[in-house]
């Protein structure tokens, strides 16, 4: 059986060293079975998957503010844990599989926002993945979330906020051999 929590957690904090110091704003998350990490601008944030057993579970969102511990319910249904990346200061996503399979996306603004500021609705990237997500920020306004669907390949969906748009999935690299 494959390892691809290992191989993307590797490809992800490979993108930190390779780019970290693209801009001020750390935005790697490594998809595990721990809990999703992100600093979006001087918030530190963290997502959990509160499930039991073999049903899906819910998105909880904790961080530091205000003075203290803050904790919401994000909603959304996933087997695996989330993924989390911020773009700028303002701007960060939160990436899970759905019980569909599908890539889904629920995106916070802060401030300067066009549209929705906080947490917009849950919206479906598509894609029928076999993996939890990971995602990173190489620079500002720019978003990558990576998948291993079920054909076993690296499959890759890009945000450019220039463009305003999600590129659609892509093939990235094929696995192969046995990557325990």
């Amino acid at each position: 059986m494959k390892n691809y929590q290992t191989i993307l957690a590797t490809l992800s904090l490979g993108s930190l060293l390779a780019t970290g110091t693209a801009h001020a704003s750390p935005s790697v998350c490594e998809s595990s079975l721990s809990p999703a990490v992100v600093l979006q601008g001087s918030v530190f944030n963290v997502f959990n998957l509160n499930a039991s057993d073999n049903d899906p579970g819910f998105i909880e969102h904790w961080w530091l503010g205000n003075g203290g511990l803050n904790v919401e319910l994000l909603g959304g249904e996933s087997f695996y844990p989330p993924a989390a990346a911020s773009w700028d200061a303002n701007n960060m996503d939160l990436f899970v599989i759905g019980t569909d399979k599908a890539v889904w996306n629920r995106h916070n603004c802060t401030a300067d926002c066009v549209g929705i500021t906080g947490w917009g609705p849950w919206v479906s990237l598509g894609g029928d993945s076999i993996s939890a997500p990971t995602a990173w920020s190489s620079a500002p306004g720019i978003l990558d979330v990576f998948v291993v669907g079920t054909d076993e390949n690296l499959w890759n969906d890009h945000w450019d906020s220039t463009v305003g748009a999600w590129t659609g999935w892509t093939f990235y690299l094929a696995f192969s051999g046995d990557a325990d």
